[in-house]
C-alpha cells in the first residue's frame, strides 16, 4: 500500500493539481507579457509622437528664422517647464551650442531613426534612458531631440509588480480549485475502488453507489452496476447449474459406494470378487474426494464462503488439528512437533481453513520419511505496519523444486515423484485457495531439507 507522503505528493491528486497550477502559471505569464508588450508599445508610440511633433515645430523654426531662431528656440524649450525633454545641438567640431546633454553620445545615428539610449543630462549624477532621433544639418550642425523615457521604465515596474500580484493570487486561487476538484474526483474513484475491492473479495451483491448529480461518474456507476447485475446472475445459474451436477454425481456415487461396501461383507472367501470390490471401493472413495476438492476449490475461489467468515483462534484450530494428526503420523514413524503462541485470532472459514491444513499436513506426511519429523508453528509478527500471525508446516522430505512451486498451485498437477501416489494433485490448489478467499499470503520455500509451507493472515483485533 503506498505510504501517505507518495500519495500526496506523487498521486494522481498532486498531479492534477501540479498541471492545474503549471497551465494556470503558463497562461498567466503569456498574458502579463502581452500586457506589458502592448501597454510598453503605446507608451513609446506615445513619445514617439511626441518627439515628432517637437521636430516638426524646430523644422519650421529652423525655416522662417534659420540657426539663430534654432538655437533660441531650443534654448527656451530647455528653460521651459517640460523636465522630460531632451535637445542637443552640436557644431561640426562636437561643441555644444544648446540643449541640456553633457555631449554629444558617439554612438547616435544621424539618419533620423528612432532609436533609445543611456545619456547622461546636464548636471545628472546617473544616466537616464531617452529616445530619441538626431540628423545631420547643413554646415556640419548636428540636432538631436528626445524625451526621457523613466516614465515608461515606471510604468512597466509598476505593470511588472501589479501582474506578478495577479499571477501570484491566480495561482493560489488555481491551486485551491485544483485541490477541491482532485479532492471529488478522487473521492468519487475511491468509492468505485472500494466497491470493486468488496465485489473481489466475494461480496458479489455490493453495488457502486450513485450521487444522484448524474454526471460521469454516475454514469459509468450506472453500467458497472449493470454489469455486475448480468455478472452476478451468470455466476447464480453456473452456481446452480454446479451444484446440480455436483449434487447428481454424488447421489449415485455414494449408492454405488454403499453397494459395493455390502457386495463385499457379503462375498465368498476366494479372495478375488472381494480384491476386485475393494479396488472399486478405493476408485469410488478417490472420485468422491476429487469431486469434493473440485467443489471446496471452487467455492474458495468464487468468494462464496466469504459471507460465512468467523472470528476464530487460529492458534486453537491448529492444535486441535496437530492433537489429531499426532497419533497418525507417529504411526507412519513421523514426529509431529508444535510450537504456538497462544491465541491468534483471525477472520476465517473455519471448514475451509480445517481442510487446507489438513492438506498441508496429509502431503507432508506423504513424502516425509520415516523417522524425520514435521513442525507445526504459529507466530505473530508486525509487517509493513500490519498485524499479522504466520501459521508453518515444515516437511524433512524431498521438497519442491523452485521453478515448481508456482505450478504445483494449479489443478491437477502432480510432479514426476508423486505421480505413482493415490494423490489427485488438488490438495495445494485447494490451500492456494483458501488463502486467497482469506486475502492471506502463500508460500512455498525450500527448507532445506524438505518443504516449508507458510501462510500469512491478517489479525482480527476485534
Amino acid at each position: 500500500m503506498p505510504s501517505f507522503a507518495s500519495r500526496v505528493f506523487f498521486g494522481t491528486r498532486a498531479r492534477i493539481v501540479t498541471l492545474n497550477l503549471a497551465l494556470a502559471l503558463v497562461v498567466a505569464t503569456l498574458l502579463a507579457w502581452t500586457i506589458y508588450l502592448l501597454t510598453t508599445r503605446v507608451v513609446e508610440g506615445e513619445v514617439q509622437n511626441t518627439v515628432q511633433a517637437e521636430l516638426q515645430g524646430l523644422a519650421e523654426q529652423l525655416q522662417r528664422d534659420g540657426y539663430l531662431g534654432l538655437v533660441t528656440a531650443i534654448r527656451g524649450r530647455v528653460a521651459g517647464a517640460d523636465t522630460d525633454a531632451v535637445y542637443l545641438m552640436t557644431d561640426a567640431f562636437g561643441e555644444t551650442i544648446a540643449g541640456n546633454l553633457e555631449a554629444w553620445p558617439p554612438t547616435v545615428r544621424l539618419d533620423g531613426s528612432w532609436q533609445t539610449l543611456e545619456l547622461y543630462r546636464v548636471n545628472a549624477r546617473r544616466p537616464t534612458l531617452v529616445g530619441l532621433r538626431a540628423f545631420a544639418l547643413p554646415g556640419g550642425i548636428r540636432l538631436m531631440v528626445g524625451r526621457d523615457m523613466r516614465a515608461r521604465a515606471a510604468l512597466a515596474q509598476s505593470i511588472t509588480r501589479s501582474l506578478a500580484l495577479v499571477a501570484g493570487v491566480a495561482a493560489v486561487l488555481t491551486f485551491l480549485a485544483g485541490f477541491l476538484l482532485s479532492r471529488q474526483l478522487m473521492r468519487r474513484i475511491a468509492t468505485v475502488t472500494g466497491t470493486s475491492e468488496k465485489i473481489m473479495a466475494g461480496d458479489l451483491a455490493e453495488r457502486v453507489p450513485l450521487s444522484g448529480s448524474d454526471d460521469e461518474f454516475d454514469r459509468l456507476a450506472r453500467s458497472l452496476n449493470q454489469m455486475l447485475d448480468r455478472i452476478e446472475t451468470l455466476m447464480t445459474g453456473m452456481r446452480t447449474v454446479t451444484d446440480s451436477i455436483a449434487h447428481d454425481l454424488k447421489r449415485p456415487l455414494t449408492r454405488l459406494k454403499s453397494g459395493l461396501e455390502l457386495s463385499l461383507r457379503e462375498a465368498n472367501r476366494d479372495g478375488v470378487a472381494s480384491e476386485v470390490v475393494t479396488q472399486a471401493l478405493v476408485d469410488v472413495d478417490g472420485v468422491l474426494k476429487t469431486l469434493n476438492a473440485l467443489m471446496d476449490i471452487a467455492r474458495a475461489e468464487s468468494g462464496l464462503g466469504h459471507e460465512h467468515l468467523e472470528r476464530l483462534d487460529l492458534g486453537e484450530l491448529a492444535l486441535s488439528l496437530a492433537d489429531i494428526y499426532a497419533p497418525l503420523l507417529e504411526h507412519k514413524g513421523v514426529e509431529l512437533t508444535t510450537s504456538l503462541e497462544g491465541s491468534a485470532y483471525i477472520r476465517g472459514h473455519r471448514e475451509l481453513l480445517t481442510q487446507a491444513i489438513v492438506n498441508v499436513l496429509e502431503n507432508a506426511a506423504r513424502f516425509a520419511p520415516s523417522g524425520s519429523k514435521i513442525a507445526l508453528s504459529l507466530a505473530r509478527a508486525q509487517i509493513n505496519g500490519r498485524s499479522t500471525v504466520e501459521l508453518r508446516i515444515v516437511d524433512g522430505g524431498p521438497g519442491i523444486p523452485a521453478g515448481e512451486r508456482e505450478r504445483v498451485l494449479e489443478r491437477f498437477v502432480r510432479l514426476d515423484g508423486a505421480r505413482g501416489g493415490d494423490g489427485s494433485g488438488l490438495g495445494l490448489s485447494l490451500v492456494a485457495a483458501v488463502a486467497k478467499l482469506h486475502g492471506a499470503e502463500l508460500r512455498l520455500e525450500d527448507n532445506e531439507p524438505g518443504l516449508r509451507v507458510v501462510l500469512t493472515f491478517d489479525r482480527s483485533e476485534a
